[in-house]
C-alpha cells in the first residue's frame, strides 16, 4: 500500500496527461486534424471525427471526447450509419444494428431479461434515459427478430421461388433428416408396406 501512496503524484500526472490534448501524430490517417479520442478504447489514438466513427462501428457504446479548442467535450458515437429506427414516422429514437445483434444472443444464452439489458444500456450511455425508451426497445427487438428469422430461413433471398414444394412464408428451419415427400423420400412411398415405413 505504501508504494501506491508514494506513487500518487506520478499517477495524478498520468491522469492529467490523459486529459490533455496531446496528439502524438500531427494528422489523422486520412490527413485531417485529429481532435477526437475514445475514452473506452485501450489505445490513446487521436483521430478525426469520421475515422473515429468508422473505427467504432463494432463498438457503438463507447464514449468519445472531442477537443473544442479549450477542453474536451464528452460525446456519444451518434454518427454511425447502421441505425434501426424505433418508428418510421418522425423517428426520434434509433438503435444500432450492433446493439440489436448483441441483445439477441445475450437474452438467449445468459437469460438476461430485456428490462435488465435496458438498465445496463441506460447506465452505459445516459442515466437520464426516459423509461419510454424501454417500450421502443421491445418493439424494435420484436421486428429485428422477425427480420433475422426471415433472413436465416432464406425468405429475404426468395427461397420460396427456389423450393416451391415448401409451404410459402415458412420461417421454421428445414430439418433435412425428417421425411418430406417430393424432396427426400422415394417416389411412390405411399405403396411401401407399413412395416417398412
Amino acid at each position: 500500500m505504501k508504494d501506491l501512496i508514494d506513487a500518487i503524484p506520478e499517477l495524478e500526472g498520468f491522469l492529467l496527461e490523459c486529459d490533455a490534448y496531446q496528439p502524438l501524430q500531427p494528422k489523422c490517417q486520412c490527413g485531417q486534424p485529429p481532435t477526437v479520442q475514445c475514452i473506452d478504447c485501450l489505445d490513446s489514438v487521436y483521430r478525426c471525427s469520421a475515422c473515429t466513427v468508422k473505427s467504432h462501428q463494432s463498438s457503438p457504446l463507447h464514449w468519445v471526447e472531442e477537443w473544442n479548442g479549450s477542453f474536451f467535450e464528452h460525446r456519444g458515437l451518434d454518427n454511425l450509419a447502421c441505425y434501426f429506427p424505433a418508428t418510421l414516422k418522425q423517428p426520434s429514437t434509433v438503435f444500432t444494428f450492433s446493439l440489436l445483434n448483441h441483445f439477441h444472443p445475450s437474452t438467449l444464452q445468459s437469460k438476461v431479461a430485456a428490462y435488465d439489458y435496458f438498465i445496463v444500456l441506460k447506465h452505459l450511455s445516459n442515466n437520464a434515459f426516459p423509461a419510454s425508451q424501454y417500450r421502443k426497445l421491445l418493439r424494435v427487438v420484436r421486428i429485428w427478430r422477425y427480420l433475422m428469422a426471415r433472413k436465416r430461413s432464406g425468405h429475404i433471398h426468395g427461397v420460396d421461388d427456389v423450393l416451391p414444394h415448401r409451404k410459402k412464408g415458412l420461417l421454421v428451419p428445414r430439418c433435412y433428416a425428417c421425411p418430406e415427400p417430393h424432396f427426400n423420400m422415394p417416389l411412390n412411398w405411399e405403396n411401401t408396406p407399413l412395416n417398412k415405413r
